[in-house]
């Protein structure tokens, strides 16, 4: 901004509000630099004018420089707020700069008490990423079950760039709504999601969901099976329901990732009937297998008068 413009706007700190207004919201209307503009529109954010919504709408709609833009948006957030959000969120659509949609999805979300769960499940489909992130974190943090079928079908798309907060935020629902709502969606989802559901089950942590992860151990997807199987451990620990004999079989696996999940499943919920299928594994051709049975035995039967003996037996016949 120019020395000249510096004087400019000094001159309306000594204006009577009214007038100041005028003469800012006619450099909005007439052709100016951007740079102009947008301390135009910080001045008028100084002064406290809402008096001129119409004004600030037209304005808003015949400019096209993006950083002038957003700065519109904080003044039409701020100063007119529920006229302003209502505005915005039509033009959400419309605006092809992601930066401008950004800053309309940021405003919409610190706005009154409205959730606007409409918008936000509408804005969990827009191109860009952060916007995507901003929407799951908002319906995340409302926790309305109604948002549930939206972001569950994010999940389809296995993206990595959001999937941990897509799953915290479907977490959230889950635990406020209960777990019955994900049933349908293991029939219907693809592999993403009935992959990613044993991590949402992990993470509400409720004991209903027992029967649920192991029938999900029987699933062919060996994701599908290690998720589960972690899950189911992360809940049985701390439930009075203890029965392994689920997890015990797929110590039978043939393929490694899945027993040696099993192992440490066994090993974390601590129920010592693991303990002779763990035994048999320290005979495993896998030094991996045998290692891990080793740690998960040692968690088992730490305050036991025969681990000492187990201790002196692996040793003697170094079997690591």
């Amino acid at each position: 901004m120019s020395f000249n413009d510096e004087i400019l706007f000094e001159k309306f700190d000594d204006m009577e509000h009214e007038k100041a207004s005028e003469l800012i919201l006619s450099i909005l209307l007439t052709s100016n630099p951007p740079k102009r503009r947008e301390r135009a529109i910080k001045k008028l954010m100084e002064i406290g004018d809402d008096a001129h919504y119409q004004e600030i709408k037209s304005a808003y709609l015949n400019e096209t420089h993006s950083t002038v833009k957003i700065s519109f948006i904080e003044l039409l957030s701020n100063l007119y707020r529920d006229r302003g959000i209502k505005f915005l969120k039509t033009q959400y659509k419309n605006e092809k700069d992601w930066k401008v949609r950004k800053q309309i999805v940021k405003a919409i979300q610190k706005s009154s008490d409205n959730h606007h769960l409409v918008f936000f499940i509408e804005s969990l489909n827009d191109a860009n990423q952060n916007i995507k992130k901003i929407s799951i974190l908002h319906l995340g943090s409302i926790k309305d079950p109604r948002a549930l079928d939206s972001l569950m079908e994010l999940l389809k798309y296995g993206n990595k760039e959001y999937n941990t907060i897509l799953i915290d935020a479907i977490s959230g629902i889950i635990k406020t709504s209960g777990v019955e709502l994900l049933e349908g969606y293991i029939e219907t989802g693809n592999l993403h999601m009935r992959r990613n559901i044993p991590l949402i089950l992990k993470k509400v942590g409720d004991t209903s969901s027992i029967d649920f992860l192991k029938d999900l151990i029987r699933d062919r997807d060996l994701f599908v099976k290690v998720n589960s199987i972690n899950a189911l451990a992360s809940i049985l620990k701390s439930s009075e329901d203890t029965n392994i004999d689920i997890i015990a079989q797929e110590l039978k696996s043939e393929y490694s990732n899945v027993t040696h999940a099993a192992i440490r499943a066994l090993g974390i919920i601590g129920n010592k009937n693991a303990s002779y299928p763990l035994l048999k594994l320290l005979k495993d051709k896998n030094s991996r297998t045998r290692n891990l049975a080793i740690k998960a035995l040692a968690k088992l039967l730490k305050n036991s008068t025969s681990y000492k003996r187990l201790q002196n037996l692996i040793t003697s016949r170094n079997i690591t």
